[in-house]
C-alpha cells in the first residue's frame, strides 16, 4: 500500500477510521462521500474528495463502507467497476447488496481487476461459482468481529442484562 492512491467510498465513521488507517502507508487518499462540507477534519489532513468515477478510475485500492440503505443498494455497479485499473483492488466491508457482486466477482475471474476481497453475506450461486477464483476473498460479514468489538458487544450486552435483572419485581 506504500504510495499507492487509495480511494474510499463513505467517510461516516467506518470510513473515516479507514482513512486513518490508510494514512500510515500513502497521504495519496480520495474519498467520494454524500456531505464532502461535514469532513472538515478530513479535509484538512489533506484527503482529496471527489466524483465516484475519477475515485473508481484512478485509484489502486477502493475501499467501500457505506452502510445498506435504500439510497445505497446497487451503488456499486458495472457502471463502477468498468471504470476500474486493471491492477486496481476492490475492497468491501459494506453489506453486499451494496455492490453488484456477481459482475465484480466476474471482474476478478477475467482478469479486469487484480484482485477483490469482501466481507458480506453471499447467495450460495455466488459463493459456490467463485469460491476458488484466485485474488477473490469472499467471507461471511467478520470484519467487525475482532477482540475489541466482541469485548464491547460483551459489556454492552451485560450492562442491559444487569439493567433487565435490577428492575424484575419478585
Amino acid at each position: 500500500l506504500h504510495d499507492k492512491k487509495i480511494g474510499i467510498r463513505g467517510a461516516g465513521n467506518i470510513g473515516s477510521a479507514v482513512i486513518q488507517i490508510a494514512r500510515v502507508f500513502t497521504n495519496k487518499i480520495y474519498c467520494h462521500t454524500k456531505h464532502p462540507d461535514k469532513h472538515t477534519v478530513l479535509k484538512n489532513a489533506n484527503v482529496i474528495f471527489t466524483n465516484i468515477n475519477r475515485l473508481f478510475s484512478e485509484t489502486d485500492v477502493i475501499i467501500v463502507t457505506v452502510p445498506l440503505t435504500n439510497e445505497t443498494k446497487g451503488m456499486i455497479n458495472n457502471d463502477q467497476i468498468s471504470l476500474m485499473k486493471k491492477d486496481s483492488i476492490f475492497v468491501s466491508i459494506s453489506r453486499t447488496p451494496v455492490i453488484d457482486i456477481d459482475n465484480l466477482c466476474t471482474a476478478v475471474e477475467k482478469g479486469t481487476i487484480l484482485g477483490a476481497a469482501i466481507d458480506g453475506e453471499f447467495p450460495e450461486h455466488i459463493y459456490t461459482r467463485y469460491k476458488e477464483t484466485p485474488n477473490l476473498l469472499l467471507t461471511t460479514h467478520i470484519a467487525g468481529n475482532s477482540i475489541d468489538a466482541n469485548a464491547k458487544a460483551d459489556t454492552l450486552m451485560g450492562g442491559k442484562i444487569i439493567q433487565h435483572i435490577t428492575h424484575l419485581q419478585f
